[in-house]
């Protein structure tokens, strides 16, 4: 390994790859859909390591990757990020088979029962296999915001987690030159060079974070007002754990905070609020899904527009003032990562920094590819009606998840958060 040197002996990878798992049954359904990338199976220069019907790759996969909770595999490739996410959307609604039509015409359906490939034009049936999606680890630095292990680490964890049968005892490892012990249990990284001890997390349980729903009572009010939630309570500290879970707030060698809170203003305008329940209904209703998650909490930098002006209008977040130029087509976009949403952030005439927290519907989101021609959501062919899109379209930029609404009324801009960024 490059980076990580790992210190027991006992965890050297197996030979020879376990089956794939057992196929899920159910009562079947068909769909199909118009492919709108270029070809159906793409080639990833990331070579697949199975681990107990657990994959890995002995290079980074695409970091869109990191949502689904299984990758397939054909003909020794990673299926494309649409094809991954269709077939996960499909498992999780019980779908057993889906029927691909490419732009070229060719067609190919999935057969989830049989795990089989079959491909029209050549007559020819090809395995899928069908793997768990590892945890990937992340640890707290010292300056509080939230990081990656990086490959080998993550690799290393898993193949533990894989020998110890998920009872997992504490694990030594060598990471940028340092000894450390790693216990999964207590979820503690501990530097046995510097003394220092880090907290730990997986990806899944980072995730939860965003998916809290702000408690929101507007009985008796009228027009539009804002509240500053208290220092230290439950809901300031909700939204400022959010804020600084990709912020750095300390920095060694410097003494006082360089990225700090001043107030988070809770957003009240009724008419607003009332057409965003209203939207989040509909979408509720259309999907008939209680699997979907329908909203998370979202960052947004407004850049030269005051945030006031979107959430003092009835209207909200409006389509109609989004770029041209977005990576993801026209429509408006909300990052997992506040730290995303500080390239765009709201300045004030003294200094300081806004940007909103928003309460977004995400609803069933598609994970595509960049494309700057996207105007729409595609057709969601997995809903019987044939007609629905999806919801939004997800993807992936400097580590973060980002979220694109097309349509208006699709976000509720809950929080402001004003900070001091200082510059080390």
């Amino acid at each position: 390994m490059n980076t990580t040197e790992a210190l027991e002996e006992d965890l050297a990878m197996p030979p020879t790859p376990d089956p794939p798992i057992p196929s899920f049954t159910s009562s079947s359904k068909t769909t199909s859909f118009l492919s709108g990338t270029k070809s159906l199976i793409i080639s990833n220069s990331a070579i697949p390591i199975i681990l107990s019907n657990v994959i890995y790759f002995d290079k980074e996969l695409k970091p869109a990757y990191r949502d689904f909770e299984f990758i397939f595999i054909c003909e020794n490739t990673v299926y494309d990020l649409k094809t991954t996410s269709l077939l996960n959307k499909a498992i999780q609604n019980n779908i057993n088979e889906i029927t691909i039509i490419r732009k070229n015409n060719k067609k190919f359906t999935l057969d989830l029962l049989k795990n089989e490939q079959f491909d029209h034009s050549k007559n020819k049936r090809s395995e899928i296999k069908r793997f768990n999606r590892p945890p990937l680890w992340y640890y707290r630095t010292p300056d509080g915001t939230i990081q990656s292990y990086d490959h080998d680490v993550n690799m290393t964890l898993c193949n533990h987690l894989l020998k110890t049968q998920n009872k997992p005892t504490p694990i030594r490892l060598v990471i940028r030159s340092k000894r450390h012990e790693l216990d999964i249990p207590s979820r503690s990284d501990f530097n046995m060079d510097t003394k220092e001890g880090l907290q730990i997390f997986t990806d899944r349980e980072i995730i939860k974070k965003f998916h809290w729903i702000p408690e929101f009572d507007y009985t008796g009010i009228k027009e539009m007002k804002t509240d500053k939630l208290p220092f230290g309570s439950d809901e300031f500290s909700k939204v400022a754990d959010l804020f600084y879970f990709s912020m750095p707030r300390r920095a060694k060698g410097v003494n006082e905070d360089i990225t700090e809170i001043i107030s988070i203003e809770k957003i009240f305008n009724p008419k607003l609020r009332r057409n965003w329940e209203h939207e989040l209904e509909n979408v509720q209703i259309a999907n008939d899904n209680p699997k979907i998650i329908y909203t998370r909490m979202l960052f947004h930098g407004t850049g030269a527009c005051d945030p006031k002006i979107i959430y003092e209008d009835d209207k909200g977040f409006l389509i109609n003032f989004a770029s041209d130029d977005g990576l993801w087509g026209r429509g408006v976009y909300f990052a997992q990562d506040a730290s995303y949403s500080h390239k765009y952030t709201f300045r004030t005439p003294s200094n300081t920094c806004k940007m909103i927290l928003a309460q977004v519907i995400t609803g069933d989101g598609i994970t595509l590819d960049e494309d700057r021609n996207i105007r729409l959501p595609p057709l969601n062919e997995l809903n019987e009606s044939g007609k629905k899109r999806f919801d939004c379209v997800l993807g992936m930029r400097h580590g973060t998840f980002i979220y694109v609404c097309y349509d208006n009324g699709r976000a509720y801009p809950t929080y402001v958060i004003e900070y001091i960024r200082r510059d080390i």
